[in-house]
């Protein structure tokens, strides 16, 4: 994709002109993609990215392997074809990186692609790194809840790194913008892109 872009419209073909960012799965799609290929961007942003798909976090691997096996979806009956808990079709809990069961190290692809195992990537290829959580109102219930937890565990890595990052946990969403709850939803997200555009556009300008 990236190829095709630069040869059909007006970008700056390098690093320093490319940024990466994603929203919830995304989130993960973003961290992986700079983290597979560290030449490629020089920003990654995740917003309530699922950040941690190793065995410290089960929860969010099991939420992965609940939307491929579309698990919620004998819920919603026949009555409504936009429920929530349907994620559309079913494919193997197999389907993305091999087992997700830890037997045996089978799943060891799942703790390879894991965000958090990796942040050194980006702290060796200098990737400057966004990261975006609130607390889900602290409902379990609530996917951010454990978006929370495993953005923390980005941000530990890092810190651990000693390599800076740009964190922001808005907790409950109060006071960051007029419609964000603390939720895994898009009144959040914007408020999150407000204050992402700015600080992206400065680091395109000051690179």
């Amino acid at each position: 994709m990236i190829p095709f872009i630069d040869a059909n419209l007006r970008t700056n073909a390098t690093k320093k002109g490319r940024a990466v960012a994603g929203l919830s799965m995304g989130g993960f799609g973003a961290l992986h993609y700079a983290q597979r290929h560290p030449g490629l961007f020089s920003q990654v942003a995740t917003l309530s990215g699922a950040n941690e798909f190793s065995r410290n976090h089960a929860v969010m691997r099991a939420a992965v392997v609940a939307t491929l096996t579309n698990i919620g979806a004998p819920l919603c009956g026949t009555s409504s074809p936009t429920c929530s808990l349907n994620f559309g079709p079913t494919v193997s809990s197999d389907a993305v990186f091999g087992t997700p069961y830890p037997l045996f190290n089978a799943d060891w692809r799942w703790n390879e692609a894991d965000p958090v195992a990796h942040m050194d990537v980006l702290a060796r290829a200098g990737t400057g790194v966004t990261i975006y959580t609130g607390n889900g109102g602290g409902n379990p219930a609530e996917p951010e809840f454990w978006v929370q937890s495993a953005s923390q565990h980005a941000k530990e890595r890092l810190d651990a790194l000693e390599y800076p990052v740009h964190y922001v946990d808005y907790g409950n969403g109060s006071g960051w913008g007029e419609n964000c709850n603390g939720g895994h939803n898009y009144g959040c997200w914007a408020q999150d892109l407000v204050d992402y555009v700015p600080r992206l556009e400065a680091a395109f300008a000051s690179a």
